[in-house]
Formats: C-alpha cells, sequence, structure tokens
C-alpha cells in the first residue's frame, strides 16, 4: 500500500529543488573566486621575473601611501595603457601580479574594471574585440597590448611582440598552488638577471656574485617592527643547494656590504642614509640551513631620494 506523501512535505521538497537549481545556477554564473596563489599559479614558469603586490593589503596597512605616484611595471606600453583606459591601480586594483622575461610582460590583475572602457582603448588604438578578448597595437613599433576578462573582476594583460602571449597563461591548475612569499609585495628574480651584471645598478653588482649560485631569490616588502623609524623592511630570502652555499653566500653579502660602506666613508666621509648606497649600507644579513636572510631598513628619506 503505498503511503501519500503529506502536501507540507511535497512543498518543502520543491522548495529545496528550487534553491538548490538557483544556487547551481548562481554558481555557474559566477565562478568561485580565484585565490592570490592561484592567480600567481596562473603565470608561465620558466627563467622570468614574478612579482606580485596586494594592494589591498597595502591600503589597510597604510603602506600604499609611501608609494604615491609610483606605477607598478616600468613597461612604457602598460604605462600608456593605464593612461588611456582612466585605471587608477591606487583605487581600483586589489591584487597585481605578473611576469616578464625581457621581451614582453604579462600581468593578471583583481579589482574593479570597466569592460567598456577596455574595449574603447583597443578600438581607439587599431584593434579589436572578439567575446571576452581584446587586443591592440602597443605605442611601440611591433609590440601588442592583448587582454582578457578571466571572471568580472579578474584581467589578463599580456605586452610584447607576440600577439597571442596569452596562450601563455596556464590556464589549467592542479594541486594546491603557494606563493613564494607571504608578504604583501615580492618579487622572484629570475637567475639571469644575475648572469648579467652589468645590467644592474652599480651598487647591487657589489651584491650579485653572492646571489648567482642561488636556486630562488625572492625579495619582499614588509611592514617595519613596532618603534622603528623605518617606513617598511626589504627582506631577502635565498635558497642555496645547501647549507654551506647558503653560510658562504651569507657572509660574501655581509663582506660586500662593509666593503660598500668602506667606499662611502671614502667618498662622502660618511655613509649617506638618503640614497640607494645609504639602503644597502644598512643591510643586514644571517643563514639558516640552505636559506640566506637578509633586511634593509628603508626610511622615508630614501624614498623621496628614489622618486
Amino acid at each position: 500500500m503505498h503511503r501519500r506523501v503529506h502536501p507540507l512535505l511535497s512543498l518543502l521538497l520543491l522548495a529545496a529543488v528550487v534553491l538548490a537549481l538557483a544556487f547551481g545556477i548562481h554558481r555557474w554564473r559566477e565562478p568561485a573566486m580565484i585565490t592570490d596563489a592561484q592567480l600567481v599559479a596562473l603565470l608561465p614558469a620558466g627563467d622570468r621575473t614574478v612579482f606580485f603586490i596586494d594592494f589591498a593589503s597595502l591600503r589597510r596597512s597604510g603602506l600604499l601611501k609611501f608609494f604615491a605616484g609610483v606605477q607598478p611595471g616600468e613597461d612604457r606600453d602598460y604605462q600608456q595603457f593605464v593612461k588611456d583606459t582612466e585605471f587608477d591601480y591606487a583605487r581600483d586594483a586589489d591584487v597585481l601580479a605578473g611576469s616578464a622575461d625581457g621581451r614582453e610582460v604579462l600581468f593578471i590583475a583583481r579589482g574593479r574594471f570597466d569592460w567598456n572602457s577596455l574595449k574603447r582603448y583597443a578600438k581607439a588604438h587599431g584593434g579589436a574585440c572578439s567575446s571576452e578578448r581584446c587586443q591592440a597595437p602597443a605605442s611601440t613599433p611591433g609590440r601588442w597590448a592583448c587582454f582578457r576578462r578571466l571572471t568580472p573582476d579578474v584581467l589578463v594583460l599580456a605586452v610584447g611582440e607576440n600577439r597571442e602571449a596569452l596562450t601563455k597563461f596556464r590556464w589549467v591548475l592542479s594541486g594546491s598552488p603557494e606563493t613564494p612569499a607571504s608578504a604583501p609585495v615580492w618579487v622572484r628574480v629570475a637567475p639571469a638577471v644575475f648572469r648579467n651584471p652589468a645590467a644592474l645598478p652599480a651598487p647591487l653588482r657589489l651584491f650579485d656574485a653572492a646571489v648567482q649560485q642561488a636556486e630562488s631569490v625572492v625579495i619582499s616588502l614588509r611592514a617595519a617592527e613596532t618603534g622603528s623609524t623605518a617606513a617598511f623592511n626589504i627582506q631577502l630570502d635565498a635558497t642555496f643547494p645547501s647549507a654551506a652555499d647558503a653560510q658562504a653566500a651569507g657572509k660574501q653579502l655581509q663582506l660586500n656590504t662593509n666593503m660598500l660602506k668602506l667606499a662611502a666613508l671614502r667618498d662622502q666621509g660618511r655613509p649617506e642614509t638618503g640614497d640607494l648606497t645609504g639602503l644597502l649600507t644598512a643591510g643586514t644579513f644571517e643563514s639558516s640551513q640552505t636559506h640566506v636572510y637578509g633586511k634593509w631598513p628603508v626610511s622615508q628619506q630614501v624614498l623621496r631620494a628614489l622618486e
């Protein structure tokens, strides 16, 4: 004998089905938020310098004020893109990650974007858009700015000679990616940078030899300690093949710092604290297992001198 389902139970079951469908449609239309680690993992691997800036965190901590007027990235075509789309990173960007190899720069950003302005930018510069992707000639002949809306709040951008550079992003992720540092700003420097010391500013060449054998070099920006007169600290985390290599590199970095101090005393009569040399001579180092850690306090005076 079949029992009749109570009308109230039927109504509840129907409501549950409707809610489940509605939730499923909502999740389908609005994908889950991409984490910071996943944003970085989308960037191509290889001998490239990778950087990350958490603007939202910098705004909350008050550190962003130290970078007023500074644009993320030095690429001229990227700067033109920012200008023409009226995109204000200090206001509109929450996270920016990027990868550069000397020929092209790839960016991925989370924030608030006006997609119509982006499309107008492409068309105004002789480009075109199709669906969620646009490309346009860059200000430098032979280079292109290509961008794609990944989700409503995530945009990817490639600037370089390759019009198909967007295909270099790793669109399929596996596992649980991790970032090289938990700081609001960090840069993982490509090994190629240290193989060409002539391209580095003169004061930095003193440190180049000490880290040439490192497997990974990560430079990060972190808040200064309570009571410190520094605006913030720059920190180094260099990983070496062995503990002996790390210990030797740490000693070399400290020795080079002392040599730079002596050179500044000889040339100026005292260590200069308001320029790049003064910043580098304030560095301290220690080694632990296969890592070398360094720290440079950055004063507001140095920031003004480097603007």
